[in-house]
């Protein structure tokens, strides 16, 4: 119960901007504005593909719809048997927050065609 409710203390600091002290001397004050928004078709053939990411993005949501996608962030393309697994339901997108770096970020369908939304933000300072 105590980790749901730090969850839902850090999310709402973030979205209103409520400063917020947590445990090792971190602050986290502000929020986060949009930085912009993409859709990207994948492919199973080829090369991944990596996002357009616009300056200043420091977070992404990231939705893929369709079909499922694997992706990798440490510099090496994923394939369609390796990587991160992303598959959404036959009624709904499968939706991630992603911290990590957003242009080393890459995807590749593991089937199908899918389709990948994703909206960018930085802080609002």
């Amino acid at each position: 119960m105590r980790q749901i409710f730090l969850g839902f203390l850090v999310c709402a600091a973030l979205l209103f901007g409520t400063p917020l002290a947590l445990a090792g001397n971190v602050t986290i004050t502000g929020g986060y504005i949009s930085a912009g928004a993409g859709q990207y078709a994948v492919s199973i053939t080829g090369t991944a593909s990596s996002l357009t990411v616009p300056a200043g993005s420091e977070i992404a949501e990231i939705c893929v719809e369709t079909a499922g996608v694997r992706y990798r962030d440490d510099g090496t393309a994923p394939t369609s048997s390796n990587g991160i697994p992303v598959v959404p339901t036959s009624t709904a997108p499968a939706c991630f927050q992603y911290g990590g770096p957003l242009n080393k970020i890459q995807f590749i369908a593991i089937s199908g065609s899918p389709t990948i939304d994703v909206s960018y933000y930085k802080t609002s300072q």
